[in-house]
């Protein structure tokens, strides 16, 4: 009796050995990068050929070209929320189904949203700096370093999706005043729950202290934001 041999899943990036253990429970056969975050293109190109999914991130351009080595593949999963790393017409071409994850980052990526703009605020970067090459020792510290509060100020969000409501959500947590939101489409649930406000991208621009852009690479979005509406800006924001 001839066996069937196990669907094999190649995983081009860093996972987690639970992960890799989930998989190989589920019957795959699993082969890791042995290059960890590195991933070398002619072991991807050799290892896709057999491979029935693919398992990636932004580390890996999923081209036309890089396709053509995979005589078998079905799946590919990528481990992000955006895909525009994955040429979606060359997979559909060849019937090969793309998935990511736009649940698993959507915290993280909030909380570093946070992270960078309270650093900008309250110029921690350039404080540190200050600190460590000495410059406090001449005399007292430059006007530079003032900082400001974000409580109280107007949050303007681009793309009011799962990252960007969970940022919203951080930026209400920690007092901001009004926040101003466009998105492709109205959420009447996050203005309900976060007392967003619905605007054109020009009133959002004018009005807003701190913006902040969480939409994916699309058609539609591809220079959204240029100098003209930059300079409609506040001087401080």
């Amino acid at each position: 009796m001839t066996r069937t041999p196990r669907p094999k899943v190649l995983v081009a990036v860093r996972m987690h050995e639970a992960g890799l253990a989930l998989l190989r429970k589920a019957g795959f056969r699993v082969v890791v990068n042995p290059q960890g975050r590195r991933v070398d293109e002619e072991w991807l190109c050799r290892e896709l050929r057999d491979a029935w999914a693919l398992m990636t991130t932004m580390r890996v351009k999923v081209t036309s070209r890089l396709l053509e080595c995979a005589e078998n593949l079905k799946l590919i999963v990528t481990l992000t929320s955006g895909y525009d790393h994955i040429d979606l017409e060359a997979c559909s071409a060849r019937g090969i189904c793309v998935a990511n994850t736009p649940e698993a980052i959507a915290a993280a990526v909030a909380e570093h949203t946070l992270g960078l703009v309270l650093a900008l605020l309250r110029n921690i970067a350039r404080g540190d700096k200050y600190i460590r090459e000495g410059e406090w020792r001449s005399g007292p510290a430059p006007r530079a370093l003032l900082s400001t509060m974000l409580r109280g100020k107007t949050i303007g969000i681009i793309g009011m999706g799962r990252i960007g409501a969970s940022t919203a959500a951080l930026f209400r947590a920690m007092g901001a005043g009004k926040i101003y939101y466009w998105s492709r489409r109205r959420k009447p649930e996050v203005e309900a729950v976060l007392g967003a406000e619905f605007v054109d991208l020009d009133t959002l621009f004018r009005e807003s202290d701190v913006v902040s852009i969480h939409v994916p690479l699309t058609r539609e979005t591809w220079h959204l934001v240029g100098e003209d509406r930059l300079r409609l800006m506040k001087r401080t924001a």
